[in-house]
């Protein structure tokens, strides 16, 4: 039997604040047929893996990633601050994770897709 959710999620991520909120008219089950992948296929979303209820881009868990992240964190958060974003509210996570997806091509040649880009159909900020 399925059971209809309402989700919000509020994540800290390195001093950022993340709310995640399903809008209205998406369903989120949590069974064995879960809408989530589905919307996942649907978008064309591939190679990914699900944390904190989220979809996520695969190469986030290649040893190699994980060794730059926390460096390319600082330098997207120093961006922020370059910028004078460091202090906005809404939409400053989008912005970091922009910055975090252009410092990751031009300085690593990583492709990488954010966690905005992987869930098109949940509003995030």
């Amino acid at each position: 039997m399925k059971k209809r959710t309402s989700t919000i999620i509020v994540v800290i991520l390195g001093g950022i604040g993340l709310c995640v909120a399903i809008p209205l008219g998406v369903n989120v089950y949590r069974d064995s047929t879960d809408p989530l992948k589905q919307e996942a296929r649907e978008h064309g979303i591939t190679n990914y893996y699900e944390k904190d209820g989220l979809l996520r881009d695969r190469i986030e868990l290649d040893p190699a990633f994980r060794r730059i992240e926390a460096e390319v964190d600082a330098a997207a958060n120093m961006e922020l601050e370059a910028r004078g974003l460091n202090k906005m509210g809404m939409g400053r996570f989008s912005i970091h994770e922009q910055f975090k997806k252009k410092i990751l091509k031009e300085g690593y040649g990583i492709e990488w897709r954010s966690v905005v880009e992987m869930n098109p159909f949940v509003a995030i900020d």
